[in-house]
């Protein structure tokens, strides 16, 4: 083998490991949002049975993807390793053009929230990959050298004790980086704007007739009027083209009574504390309880204080008699709750419909913090 063939194959495998550590690292941040994207795969394919595990199999999965990039990087185990490789990316390209076709989850996930990529540009990523695993893998004896247990066992055991620090302490807290367009900082009002001249979502009506047992969709322009025995059935929108998405699209919040609170909460000058719960039968019962500890501040202060849930009323007025909860609860999306914060509970600050600060039920803030928060922004406001 040449050297310049040889440096190519190092290049290849340089190239392999850091694609490899960088995926097992935007989502091992966000072990929870990794979770979620595994429950809708799992719902697409009818495996619905594995969803409980959902946060074992993102830590596992993140975690190998990760230590499998660093093993390819340094060359530890090479001959394993790009067995693992060939292995792995084998199924996930045989998986991401199921998902190409058939399109039951509209977003892979492989790279987390950090970049989006359609199922098709998912796909024609790991063939591009592929292409330069083959020769690594072909190759891989060529990258051989003396096997240190030692060396290469220990490069393998820091790897993974790293990775399971940074993963376990986004999930005990929040992802140290928020890809999300709930960040700190963002401007809800801003994000959910459509810019001028952004081309919109273009829908045309379809006919749906019946023939004995046969059901078919026609065309405005293209009805069945010589065939009387089409009896029309129904009249529906079907997407053509997708238009501009805003970065938030989903931020809604309403009452028990089905009244809309939204702009209550993005349009109040003062703080608002939104404090979110996608789901009351998982949440932390001492996240919840702690909460009452920012709800009397609120009171003190004269803030608006929320919780949010897509829990119905049976649960919210379960748990607020077993908790003694002295809150009440709003109503919002499931999906937007668990993208707004990585916890359930969580804690959003809100003035003038942007983020001040968010934490998770492990860091909810105390009196003395509180306080500290509204002191800082208070003398920021004075500098302005």
């Amino acid at each position: 083998m040449s050297k310049k063939v040889k440096n190519l194959l190092i290049f290849f495998r340089i190239i392999l490991g850091l694609i490899f550590i960088f995926s097992g690292l935007v989502k091992g941040n966000d072990p929870l949002g990794t979770s979620y994207k595994l429950t809708d795969y799992f719902s697409a394919f009818h495996l619905e049975f594995l969803s409980p595990l959902s946060l074992f199999f993102s830590f596992l999965l993140n975690m190998s993807e990760f230590v499998l990039g660093v093993c390819l990087l340094f060359g530890v185990f090479i001959n394993i390793f790009s067995w693992m490789a060939l292995i792995y990316m084998s199924f996930f390209t045989l998986l991401t053009f199921i998902l190409a076709i058939y399109n039951p989850v509209t977003d892979c996930g492989c790279f987390g929230d950090a970049i989006k990529l359609t199922n098709w540009q998912t796909f024609y990523k790991n063939v591009f990959i592929i292409l330069l695993l083959v020769p690594v893998f072909l190759k891989r004896k060529s990258f051989q050298t003396p096997i240190s247990y030692k060396r290469d066992g220990g490069i393998i055991i820091i790897s993974s004790i790293v990775f399971l620090f940074i993963s376990a302490y986004a999930y005990n807290h929040l992802p140290f980086i928020d890809f999300r367009p709930y960040k700190e900082g963002a401007d809800i009002v801003k994000e959910m704007q459509i810019p001028e001249g952004a081309p919109l979502d273009s829908f045309s009506n379809v006919l749906v007739y019946r023939k004995g047992k046969v059901l078919k969709e026609f065309a405005v322009d293209n009805l069945p009027y010589k065939d009387t025995a089409w009896k029309w059935v129904e009249t529906k929108s079907k997407l053509i083209r997708k238009g501009y998405s805003s970065p938030i699209h989903d931020f809604s919040f309403t009452n028990n009574g089905r009244i809309e609170v939204t702009d209550s909460i993005l349009q109040d000058t003062s703080y608002v504390f939104l404090a979110v719960s996608h789901s009351l039968e998982k949440a932390s019962e001492k996240g919840l309880e702690k909460l009452t500890e920012v709800y009397n501040y609120c009171q003190k202060k004269g803030y608006r204080f929320y919780l949010a849930t897509a829990s119905g009323n049976k649960e919210t007025e379960h748990y607020t008699s077993l908790l003694h909860l002295p809150y009440s609860f709003y109503v919002a999306d499931e999906i937007m709750l668990k993208t707004v914060v990585r916890a359930n509970p969580g804690l959003v600050l809100i003035k003038k419909g942007t983020i001040i600060k968010k934490w998770h039920y492990n860091d909810f803030p105390g009196n003395d913090d509180l306080e500290n928060i509204h002191a800082v922004n208070n003398k920021k406001n004075d500098n302005r």
